[in-house]
């Protein structure tokens, strides 16, 4: 998948804004089979059209014919380090997740047609011999982000560090000074 991540790490002291761009995968469309679909043999698999067991892709359709949707996504996170004393310091910062609040569709509905068995003649509808019966809600959307935030809403956060200096720390940046 064609995807490119922008990092813009430090533009200003203490902030930093990530935003992740990407077209959307391709996904073929499926056949979901019932039963041996022709009753001039027996068939090894029942759950194919052909019998063998192999995939359950649309015969007459280009691998690859449906695409999810792209992705746009911005998390940014501000920051600022204050001194409390010489050894101790602290940060606030503030994160956003999905800043722009955008719903991505990660996953969508691949299922074209249902084919059944046959059903004998007097049944509902009679004879279906290798009929295949277009499915609702074909390329709707199933699924939204996964691993690793695992939700598609707008998430944001405070958080505050507090770090403790260790005296070898501070005698070495101060010898590290200049002059």
């Amino acid at each position: 998948m064609p995807e490119a991540t922008v990092v813009l790490s430090n533009p200003t002291p203490g902030t930093a804004v990530i935003t992740t761009l990407a077209s959307g995968q391709p996904v073929t469309r499926l056949v979901v089979v019932e039963g041996q679909q022709f009753s001039a043999i027996t068939m090894d698999y029942t759950s194919s059209l052909n019998g063998s067991g192999g995939r359950s892709r649309v015969p007459f359709d280009a691998v690859n014919s449906l695409k999810t949707g792209s992705e746009f996504n911005v998390d940014a996170r501000l920051a600022r380090t204050f001194a409390f004393t010489q050894r101790i310091k602290g940060t606030v910062g503030f994160e956003a997740f999905n800043l722009l609040n955008r719903q991505q569709a990660t996953a969508v509905n691949a299922i074209a047609y249902y084919s059944v068995a046959p059903l004998p003649p007097g049944m509902i509808k009679g004879p279906q011999f290798g009929t295949m019966t277009p499915v609702p809600g074909l390329d709707a959307g199933v699924a939204s982000q996964a691993f690793p935030e695992g939700i598609n809403a707008r998430r944001c956060q405070l958080s505050f560090r507090l770090v403790f200096l260790r005296r070898s720390l501070m005698e070495r940046e101060v010898s590290e000074l200049p002059g």
